[in-house]
């Protein structure tokens, strides 16, 4: 299976782009318990090779789902239905995120799979969040989502 409806493998969609405030970089710190004077600490963040706070990885995959389920175009190009997220794979983070950076996020639909039950299938997607100011991956993975054919 390479396509459902008009959404094939190899198709692309870019979100928007959004600037992560301090507002919200100290909201993802205080509501993960991300506590480490890495992420909390201006001062001592200064001494580390960043030179300056970052966030820490897993409050980046909540950027990567918000921006990129703003771009149901993806999906009702199947003439589906989104059912469920069904895991997220390979997660691997190459640079850091800072107050301020602009970020954005490039889906690409990487393969499809019937399941057991008729009219459902999985989609698999690799998502590469980027910052604008030089263009640098700061995260990339896959996730797998579960869709359901629409009742005629």
């Amino acid at each position: 299976m390479n396509s459902k409806g008009e959404l094939h493998v190899g198709d692309k969609i870019k979100t928007r782009r959004r600037t992560i405030s301090e507002g919200e970089f100290t909201a993802m710190v205080n509501l993960s318990w991300e506590n480490s004077p890495l992420h909390s600490d201006q001062e001592f963040a200064k001494t580390t090779p960043f030179g300056e706070r970052i966030l820490g990885g897993p409050c980046i995959i909540p950027f990567v789902a918000g921006l990129s389920g703003q771009t149901h175009a993806l999906w009702e190009r199947t003439g589906c239905q989104l059912v469920a997220l069904l895991g997220i794979e390979g997660v691997r983070f190459t640079a850091p995120l800072f107050p301020g950076d602009t970020i954005w996020v490039e889906t690409e639909v990487v393969g499809f799979k019937q399941t057991s039950k008729p009219g459902r299938f999985t989609v698999t997607v690799k998502d590469v969040l980027y910052k604008q100011q030089d263009s640098r991956v700061i995260l990339e993975m896959q996730r797998i989502v579960l869709m359901q054919e629409k009742a005629a």
